[in-house]
């Protein structure tokens, strides 16, 4: 609830919060592999807490904008957990990391196929 309240009160603040956050994960991610630290669990923890901070933002601007843009805010926000949650499961199915190199090689090959298809 302070979070929510100082969002709505302070929203300067905490788009500035939430950019330096985003600018610290991908700090984090490049620093991770090229340590070579990168581990299944740190993957997932990882979009657990990607997956939150994109909630947060919804849940502030469906406080916003209730009436007008609530169900809009709810797809969005189911829409973004199911796609990554399953593409992290995936991923783990073929035993690899889903930032891995190879794994976004092959799905942009597969684009490439679709987009030369139509």
């Amino acid at each position: 609830m302070v979070a929510l309240k100082s969002a709505l009160v302070k929203p300067g603040r905490t788009l500035i919060a939430y950019m330096l956050s985003f600018s610290l994960d991908v700090v984090d991610g490049v620093a991770a592999r090229w340590l070579n630290q990168v581990s299944n669990l740190g993957g997932l923890l990882d979009m657990l807490t990607d997956r939150m901070a994109t909630l947060g933002v919804l849940f502030v601007l469906s406080h916003i904008y209730p009436s007008r843009f609530l169900p809009v805010f709810i797809f969005f926000g189911a829409l973004d957990v199911s796609s990554h949650w399953a593409r992290t499961i995936e991923s783990a199915k073929k035993g690899k990391h889903h930032k891995s190199e190879g794994e976004v090689s092959e799905r942009s090959e597969q684009q490439a196929k679709r987009a030369s298809r139509n």
